[in-house]
Protein backbone atom coordinates (compact mmCIF):
# COMPACT_ATOMS: atom_id res chain seq x y z
CA UNK A 1 0.00 0.00 0.00
CA UNK A 2 1.27 3.47 -0.92
CA UNK A 3 0.11 6.73 0.68
CA UNK A 4 0.82 10.15 -0.86
CA UNK A 5 0.19 13.46 0.94
CA UNK A 6 0.68 17.01 -0.33
CA UNK A 7 0.29 20.40 1.35
CA UNK A 8 0.42 23.77 -0.40
CA UNK A 9 -0.17 27.42 0.50
CA UNK A 10 -0.23 30.72 -1.43
CA UNK A 11 -0.73 34.40 -0.67
CA UNK A 12 -1.62 37.40 -2.88
CA UNK A 13 -1.52 41.04 -1.76
CA UNK A 14 -3.79 42.53 -4.45
CA UNK A 15 -1.49 45.30 -5.66
CA UNK A 16 -0.03 43.43 -8.64
CA UNK A 17 -3.35 43.32 -10.53
CA UNK A 18 -3.72 47.12 -10.48
CA UNK A 19 -6.85 47.05 -8.35
CA UNK A 20 -7.77 50.29 -6.55
CA UNK A 21 -8.61 48.20 -3.50
CA UNK A 22 -6.23 46.45 -1.18
CA UNK A 23 -7.16 42.79 -1.63
CA UNK A 24 -5.45 40.05 0.35
CA UNK A 25 -5.99 36.41 -0.69
CA UNK A 26 -4.76 33.38 1.25
CA UNK A 27 -5.06 29.81 -0.05
CA UNK A 28 -4.07 26.42 1.32
CA UNK A 29 -4.67 22.82 0.21
CA UNK A 30 -4.18 19.40 1.79
CA UNK A 31 -4.48 16.21 -0.30
CA UNK A 32 -4.07 12.55 0.69
CA UNK A 33 -4.24 9.52 -1.62
CA UNK A 34 -3.76 5.80 -0.97
CA UNK A 35 -3.41 2.92 -3.42
CA UNK A 36 -3.54 -0.77 -2.53
CA UNK A 37 -3.25 -3.76 -4.87
CA UNK A 38 -4.66 -7.10 -3.82
CA UNK A 39 -4.35 -10.56 -5.27
CA UNK A 40 -4.71 -10.89 -9.03
CA UNK A 41 -6.14 -7.74 -10.64
CA UNK A 42 -7.88 -6.46 -7.51
CA UNK A 43 -7.41 -2.75 -6.90
CA UNK A 44 -8.48 -0.45 -4.08
CA UNK A 45 -7.83 3.30 -3.91
CA UNK A 46 -9.09 6.18 -1.83
CA UNK A 47 -8.33 9.86 -1.49
CA UNK A 48 -9.38 13.02 0.32
CA UNK A 49 -8.71 16.73 -0.04
CA UNK A 50 -9.42 19.87 1.96
CA UNK A 51 -8.83 23.41 0.71
CA UNK A 52 -9.53 26.91 1.96
CA UNK A 53 -9.52 30.39 0.46
CA UNK A 54 -9.81 33.63 2.41
CA UNK A 55 -10.21 36.96 0.63
CA UNK A 56 -10.34 40.35 2.34
CA UNK A 57 -10.95 43.67 0.59
CA UNK A 58 -9.92 46.92 2.24
CA UNK A 59 -10.37 50.45 0.96
CA UNK A 60 -11.33 54.00 1.78
CA UNK A 61 -14.87 55.32 2.15
CA UNK A 62 -15.18 58.57 0.20
CA UNK A 63 -12.18 60.78 -0.54
CA UNK A 64 -10.24 60.33 2.67
CA UNK A 65 -7.06 58.47 1.69
CA UNK A 66 -5.17 59.84 4.66
CA UNK A 67 -7.14 57.48 6.93
CA UNK A 68 -6.15 53.82 7.35
CA UNK A 69 -8.01 51.51 4.90
CA UNK A 70 -11.02 49.78 6.43
CA UNK A 71 -12.36 46.34 5.67
CA UNK A 72 -15.13 46.52 3.06
CA UNK A 73 -15.83 42.85 2.35
CA UNK A 74 -14.46 39.43 3.23
CA UNK A 75 -15.17 35.92 1.98
CA UNK A 76 -14.04 32.52 3.28
CA UNK A 77 -14.49 29.44 1.07
CA UNK A 78 -13.96 25.87 2.28
CA UNK A 79 -13.97 22.84 -0.02
CA UNK A 80 -13.72 19.19 1.01
CA UNK A 81 -13.84 15.98 -1.03
CA UNK A 82 -13.37 12.25 -0.53
CA UNK A 83 -13.59 9.24 -2.82
CA UNK A 84 -13.05 5.49 -2.83
CA UNK A 85 -12.53 3.26 -5.88
CA UNK A 86 -12.45 -0.50 -6.13
CA UNK A 87 -12.45 -3.08 -8.88
CA UNK A 88 -11.02 -6.22 -10.35
CA UNK A 89 -9.91 -6.87 -13.90
CA UNK A 90 -11.67 -4.42 -16.23
CA UNK A 91 -14.46 -3.65 -13.74
CA UNK A 92 -14.38 -0.44 -11.71
CA UNK A 93 -16.67 1.15 -9.13
CA UNK A 94 -16.27 4.58 -7.54
CA UNK A 95 -18.06 6.52 -4.81
CA UNK A 96 -17.32 10.22 -4.35
CA UNK A 97 -18.42 13.02 -2.01
CA UNK A 98 -17.68 16.75 -2.12
CA UNK A 99 -18.94 19.86 -0.40
CA UNK A 100 -18.35 23.62 -0.40
CA UNK A 101 -19.18 26.27 2.18
CA UNK A 102 -18.97 30.02 1.52
CA UNK A 103 -19.01 32.53 4.37
CA UNK A 104 -19.53 36.20 3.43
CA UNK A 105 -18.49 38.79 6.03
CA UNK A 106 -19.73 42.23 5.07
CA UNK A 107 -19.52 45.47 7.01
CA UNK A 108 -23.14 45.33 8.16
CA UNK A 109 -23.96 41.62 8.22
CA UNK A 110 -22.66 38.11 7.54
CA UNK A 111 -24.14 35.20 5.57
CA UNK A 112 -23.24 31.59 4.80
CA UNK A 113 -24.13 29.16 2.01
CA UNK A 114 -23.19 25.55 1.30
CA UNK A 115 -23.84 22.74 -1.19
CA UNK A 116 -22.97 19.02 -1.27
CA UNK A 117 -22.82 16.38 -4.02
CA UNK A 118 -22.59 12.58 -4.00
CA UNK A 119 -21.48 10.61 -7.08
CA UNK A 120 -21.64 6.89 -7.87
CA UNK A 121 -20.12 5.29 -10.96
CA UNK A 122 -19.69 1.74 -12.26
CA UNK A 123 -18.33 0.38 -15.51
CA UNK A 124 -15.87 -1.79 -17.41
CA UNK A 125 -12.76 -0.55 -19.24
CA UNK A 126 -10.97 -3.36 -21.08
CA UNK A 127 -7.71 -2.61 -22.84
CA UNK A 128 -9.27 -3.47 -26.20
CA UNK A 129 -12.82 -3.74 -27.53
CA UNK A 130 -15.92 -2.14 -26.01
CA UNK A 131 -16.20 -0.51 -22.59
CA UNK A 132 -18.81 1.52 -20.73
CA UNK A 133 -19.37 3.63 -17.63
CA UNK A 134 -22.51 4.88 -15.87
CA UNK A 135 -22.35 7.89 -13.52
CA UNK A 136 -25.09 9.14 -11.18
CA UNK A 137 -24.69 12.41 -9.25
CA UNK A 138 -26.98 13.92 -6.58
CA UNK A 139 -26.61 17.48 -5.26
CA UNK A 140 -28.40 19.29 -2.43
CA UNK A 141 -28.09 22.35 -0.21
CA UNK A 142 -27.92 26.06 -1.02
CA UNK A 143 -26.75 27.98 -4.09
CA UNK A 144 -22.99 27.85 -3.46
CA UNK A 145 -20.91 27.17 -6.58
CA UNK A 146 -19.94 23.52 -6.11
CA UNK A 147 -17.59 22.23 -8.83
CA UNK A 148 -17.04 18.66 -10.02
CA UNK A 149 -15.48 16.88 -12.99
CA UNK A 150 -16.57 13.51 -14.38
CA UNK A 151 -15.01 11.41 -17.16
CA UNK A 152 -17.65 8.96 -18.44
CA UNK A 153 -15.35 7.79 -21.25
CA UNK A 154 -11.67 8.19 -22.19
CA UNK A 155 -11.13 11.59 -23.80
CA UNK A 156 -14.47 13.02 -22.60
CA UNK A 157 -14.36 15.31 -19.55
CA UNK A 158 -17.53 16.94 -18.18
CA UNK A 159 -16.98 19.88 -15.77
CA UNK A 160 -20.05 20.78 -13.72
CA UNK A 161 -21.31 23.69 -11.58
CA UNK A 162 -23.94 22.35 -9.16
CA UNK A 163 -25.38 25.60 -7.82
CA UNK A 164 -28.53 25.27 -10.01
CA UNK A 165 -28.77 21.49 -10.55
CA UNK A 166 -29.94 18.64 -8.32
CA UNK A 167 -28.91 15.42 -10.16
CA UNK A 168 -27.47 14.00 -13.36
CA UNK A 169 -27.25 10.63 -15.09
CA UNK A 170 -24.50 9.98 -17.63
CA UNK A 171 -23.76 6.93 -19.76
CA UNK A 172 -20.49 6.69 -21.66
CA UNK A 173 -19.27 4.03 -24.11
CA UNK A 174 -15.89 3.64 -25.77
CA UNK A 175 -14.13 1.32 -28.18
CA UNK A 176 -10.45 0.71 -28.83
CA UNK A 177 -8.66 -1.52 -31.30
CA UNK A 178 -5.00 -1.05 -32.04
CA UNK A 179 -4.39 2.64 -32.70
CA UNK A 180 -8.06 3.49 -33.29
CA UNK A 181 -10.27 4.73 -30.44
CA UNK A 182 -13.77 6.24 -30.25
CA UNK A 183 -15.93 7.38 -27.34
CA UNK A 184 -19.39 8.91 -26.82
CA UNK A 185 -21.53 9.90 -23.84
CA UNK A 186 -25.07 11.14 -23.18
CA UNK A 187 -26.15 13.03 -20.04
CA UNK A 188 -29.44 14.21 -18.54
CA UNK A 189 -29.25 16.90 -15.84
CA UNK A 190 -32.25 18.11 -13.82
CA UNK A 191 -32.49 21.61 -12.28
CA UNK A 192 -32.81 22.29 -8.58
CA UNK A 193 -36.22 23.97 -8.94
CA UNK A 194 -39.07 21.43 -9.47
CA UNK A 195 -40.57 23.38 -12.38
CA UNK A 196 -37.31 23.83 -14.28
CA UNK A 197 -36.35 22.31 -17.62
CA UNK A 198 -33.95 19.38 -17.80
CA UNK A 199 -30.74 19.73 -19.83
CA UNK A 200 -29.52 17.05 -22.24
CA UNK A 201 -25.99 16.73 -23.57
CA UNK A 202 -24.23 14.46 -26.06
CA UNK A 203 -20.51 14.33 -26.81
CA UNK A 204 -18.34 12.13 -29.01
CA UNK A 205 -14.69 11.89 -29.96
CA UNK A 206 -12.43 9.71 -32.12
CA UNK A 207 -8.67 9.34 -32.35
CA UNK A 208 -6.19 7.58 -34.59
CA UNK A 209 -2.63 6.87 -33.49
CA UNK A 210 -0.33 6.38 -36.48
CA UNK A 211 3.40 5.85 -36.53
CA UNK A 212 5.33 6.76 -39.64
CA UNK A 213 8.74 5.70 -40.72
Amino acid sequence: MAVIAALGAAEHDGWSDGSPRLTAVHRWTLEVESRQTGGGDALRRWGASLSGRSQTQRGWAGRMPWLPPARQAAQDTWRAAAWVETGTGAWRGRLGWRTVRVHERGVAQASADDRTALSLSVGASPTTGWGWRFVQVWAWGGEADLLSVEAPAPGLVLPRHWGRWRDERTLGVHWRRGGVAAAACAACRRPRSPGGTAAYEFRATAALAWRGW
